[in-house]
């Protein structure tokens, strides 16, 4: 194996790692929204007291 096969191979295992990486964090802000928006409905009728239909404003 030369050089350049060598830095494809370890290139192409950088990457894929990466892609792996974006795809879990990706997977985390999009459980993140989900429970802020389940928050944002939980506050605006439970701790305040009030049934209200309003949400808490989103960040983002």
């Amino acid at each position: 194996m030369n050089y350049l096969d060598l830095a494809y191979k370890t290139l192409m295992e950088d990457l894929l790692e990466f892609v792996s990486q974006v795809e879990i964090l990706t997977r985390k802000l999009n459980e993140n929204k989900v429970n802020q928006k389940n928050l944002g409905k939980v506050c605006n009728k439970e701790s305040f007291g009030k049934n209200t239909k309003e949400e808490l404003p989103s960040i983002g």
